[in-house]
């Protein structure tokens, strides 16, 4: 049958089937070009900016940490005022990923983390808050340390300077006020005590400053145990009438003779 269709019918139906065919083709490109489009238009709107607030979180987040760190180890307050600063940059970073995704439907698990990270960065910026104030008392109370330990060894030494000035008197002491070597031994074993003592202080002073340069709170307690010698020391002289009686006969040659009224 189609042998008896003449010449220009069958070039007419060629050419028609071609433009047919290019117009499928055209169709089938217009469809693709618009699902590009559309793909496009989400890489562009959506996972692009995505990313990038990922990325831009990421880092924020990151030296967030890193000037804690260095306020923590440091207690400088420039560490602490960086790492404020770009905890404030962490939270704007995730209000802009929160309207993202709330304009995004496609950007579902971004959603999620969101929320997430939400209250994770709360309770971030509440040990902070924590941190700030620990720290702060570390520093009052190591300043209540030290003038405590100030306290401490000028009296120890105030004790000790005057314990070895009646010491070498009594040894200069000739004739009727020469001191009886009893007793000399009795100042001495004073002087003992009270270097006992102030080397004592220095130990447990040393313990805590090596506990906190180390952050090893093991040698806190070994500083504590100082202090049943604190005692020990302090009381076996108090408790010595030997120690009381050197004391006392310190004292007294320190004050003025009475003075008699004239008549």
């Amino acid at each position: 049958m189609f042998k008896r269709v003449k010449l220009g019918t069958r070039i007419g139906m060629g050419f028609a089937a071609l433009v047919i065919i290019a117009i499928g083709l055209g169709g089938l490109a217009i469809w693709d070009m618009n699902s590009v489009r559309t793909e496009s238009t989400k890489m562009s709107d959506e996972f692009v900016p995505e990313v990038n607030l990922a990325s831009t979180l990421q880092r924020d987040a990151l030296l967030t940490m890193y000037n804690m760190r260095g306020y923590a180890f440091s207690e400088e307050d420039k560490y602490l005022e960086l790492g404020l600063e770009k905890l404030q940059a962490v939270k704007k970073q995730l209000a802009d990923a929160q309207d993202l995704a709330a304009r995004s439907p496609h950007l579902v698990k971004l959603r999620a983390a969101t929320d997430e990270l939400q209250a994770n960065v709360a309770k971030y910026e509440a040990l902070t808050q924590q941190t700030k104030a620990s720290l702060a008392g570390i520093v009052e109370t190591r300043s209540q340390l030290d003038a405590a330990a100030k306290l401490y060894l000028d009296q120890c030494y105030a004790f000790l300077e005057d314990q070895s000035n009646a010491m070498q008197n009594e040894i200069k002491a000739e004739g009727a006020e020469a001191v009886p070597a009893d007793e000399l031994l009795e100042r001495f074993a004073k002087i003992t005590l009270v270097n006992e003592i102030v080397d004592v202080g220095n130990d447990t002073r040393i313990k805590c400053f090596k506990a906190q340069a180390l952050r090893n709170l093991a040698m806190v307690d070994e500083g504590l145990k100082n202090f049943p010698p604190f005692g020990t020391s302090s009381t076996r002289c108090a408790r010595s009438p030997a120690c009381r009686r050197t004391s006392t006969r310190s004292i007294r040659r320190k004050q003025p003779p009475p003075t008699t009224n004239p008549r």
